[in-house]
């Protein structure tokens, strides 16, 4: 599935991680772990074909993901990119991981994640925690042969965090696989990598 071998990234001459690599099989989740500034977000935009000046390769599907135009990874940062000044509908359409989607199949899972939101109501007057879930709802709706996530557990209660570890395992059911960050409890263990052990004081 996905093949990360010898990646190193440096910011001016300063190397974030070294020499950093590993396998990751279909049906199988893997954390990234890391202090502050270690680099993981920057890793994970490396892994989705987003920052693409780093040393090494990476091989998704036995291509290299510098060759590839439109890989089926879904990728999100740790901002959910969506615009305040737009309804939940107008995002929903202008985002382009919900490009082949019904936009009804990410609404069912609003109630399933705990929130009630409505399609035409503007962003802006939802909490984070909201914006959170109307992002995860797209998630959980979507099919991809890898997710690539940010800390997808943050701002979420915990009847949220139960259910993304429900969609988690059901992405690997259904022969997705998962790289995600978090600093928050999810609540179960996952094979996890220290993004600090990768690098060279």
């Amino acid at each position: 599935m996905l093949k990360v071998d010898n990646l190193s990234y440096a910011y001016s001459d300063k190397y974030l991680f070294e020499n950093l690599g590993f396998h990751l099989d279909i049906k199988t989740i893997i954390k990234i772990s890391g202090s502050n500034g270690s680099g993981k977000s920057t890793f994970l935009k490396n892994i989705a074909g987003i920052l693409k000046n780093y040393e090494g390769n990476i091989y998704f599907k036995d291509e290299n993901i510098k060759d590839m135009s439109f890989p089926n990874i879904f990728y999100t940062g740790h901002r959910n990119g969506f615009k305040n000044n737009l309804t939940i509908k107008e995002n929903l359409n202008n985002d382009l991981r919900a490009r082949d989607l019904n936009l009804n199949n990410v609404k069912k899972y609003f109630s399933s994640f705990g929130c009630d939101i409505s399609f035409s109501s503007l962003l802006g007057n939802y909490s984070e925690g909201q914006k959170k879930k109307v992002l995860l709802s797209l998630l959980a709706a979507s099919q991809a042969d890898l997710y690539v996530l940010d800390e997808p557990f943050s701002n979420l209660d915990a009847k949220g965090i139960d259910y993304l570890n429900n969609v988690f395992e059901k992405k690997i059911n259904d022969g997705s696989s998962i790289i995600f960050t978090s600093h928050e409890n999810q609540g179960q263990k996952f094979k996890e990598i220290n993004i600090d052990d990768y690098k060279n004081e």
